[in-house]
């Protein structure tokens, strides 16, 4: 058996539709159902496809509440002698405490985030 000592760490918001009287399930960001109660998850797992850890949140939670403490955590489950070669999260990341801390602990990371059009039109512009 081969102990895996360096991966790349994928993080994932998701939501989770509920049907009838969930616990902690409620009304939140639901883009395929709105008005329906939900439940707001944290996932992250290593490239290799192991899950290594999941918050279920309320579906009234922020997407980028908690991010730091959940990567934190994370952190902490393989333990010391594992290395995190780069972070790749979803949009849900995106918020500025969570990049700061990437940043200042210095973590190679890619985080996908909408573009505007304003944006998409200076990109395009780009020769």
């Amino acid at each position: 058996m081969h102990r895996i000592v360096e991966d790349a760490l994928n993080l994932d918001s998701s939501v989770l539709i509920r049907y009838g009287n969930q616990q902690g399930a409620k009304r939140g960001y639901n883009p395929t159902k709105r008005g329906r109660p939900s439940h707001h998850l944290l996932l992250a797992f290593l490239g290799a496809g192991y899950a290594i850890n999941i918050w279920n949140r309320s579906g009234d939670t922020g997407t980028g509440h908690g991010a730091v403490s959940f990567f934190r955590q994370t952190l902490m489950v393989p333990g010391d002698r594992f290395h995190v070669t780069w972070v790749l999260c979803d949009s849900g990341f995106y918020e500025i405490g969570f990049i700061g801390y990437l940043e200042s602990n210095r973590f190679t990371y890619i985080i996908s985030v909408p573009i505007s059009r304003t944006i998409q039109r200076e990109i395009f512009q780009v020769t």
